[in-house]
């Protein structure tokens, strides 16, 4: 083999150990402004993921009692309409296509009697009984309406009713 010069193996050292460095150089944890970025990061991420609200209070989980609104999905406009299941609730004027507040109704069952007036006449709902049906759970519930007129000639007629559970009002 060849005799390297000293000059030349010297040059060979101090390259490898250069190529060594920069290894270990490659290796090394990322510095603490790279972890600041990368934190920043995960938070914006994780919150876009959120819905941006605060997690829901114990009240808006489990309301203390029944409420409910009623949807009128017909094309009438009702001056009064009442919601009796012993006291009676007075939901007032509901126009056309339209929705009420949500009010309590504590010990109301998934149909209940209703009556109602307007300009074309009386409409009534009138269930036969409540056997075997149990009173709501306490939550958000919507009465959803819509009427047959009376086919005789006379004025109004009856509804249909449809129950939906809501959530929360927000």
């Amino acid at each position: 083999m060849p005799a390297v010069s000293g000059k030349l193996l010297r040059m060979l050292r101090a390259t490898s150990r250069g190529f060594a460095h920069r290894r270990a150089k490659q290796a090394r944890p990322p510095s603490a402004s790279v972890r600041r970025v990368v934190a920043g990061i995960c938070i914006l991420l994780a919150a876009g993921c959120s819905d941006g609200g605060s997690a829901p209070s114990a009240a808006e989980e489990a309301p203390d009692g029944v409420y409910l609104r009623l949807r009128n999905a017909s094309a009438v406009s009702f001056d009064d309409i009442v919601v009796s299941v012993g006291e009676p609730i007075d939901f007032g004027a509901l126009p056309a296509r339209g929705e009420s507040a949500h009010l309590p109704a504590d010990g109301i069952y998934s149909y209940a009697h209703i009556e109602a007036t307007s300009s074309q006449g009386g409409f009534t709902y009138q269930p036969t009984d409540y056997i075997g049906d149990t009173p709501l759970e306490p939550g958000y519930y919507t009465y959803g309406l819509s009427i047959t007129l009376d086919e005789t000639g006379a004025q109004g007629g009856w509804f249909d009713i449809q129950l939906f559970k809501d959530r929360a009002p927000q």
